[in-house]
């Protein structure tokens, strides 16, 4: 992810889960200037639960689904 060979594709892909956000929030009516803030919690939240996840936590894919929803009805 830090490896200078991966920098670009890394940063494509975070573009386009920028601008699928974006895409979540218009559909909401809500301010896509968001998209960036509300992708970031979302990130955080999955990459936290994954790590929980491949250290062995067998809750943490339903953690991260409870959280993720719950994240995601904040928004409405």
């Amino acid at each position: 992810m830090f490896d200078p060979a991966f920098m670009g594709v890394v940063e494509s892909i975070e573009n386009d889960l920028t601008e699928l956000v974006a895409g979540l929030l218009s559909r909401l009516n809500l301010p896509v200037e968001q998209a960036g803030p509300v992708y970031l919690v979302l990130d955080a939240t999955f990459r936290y639960h994954l790590q929980k996840h491949l250290a062995g936590a067998p809750d943490a894919p339903e953690n991260f689904e409870r959280q993720t929803l719950a994240l995601l009805s904040k928004l409405v």
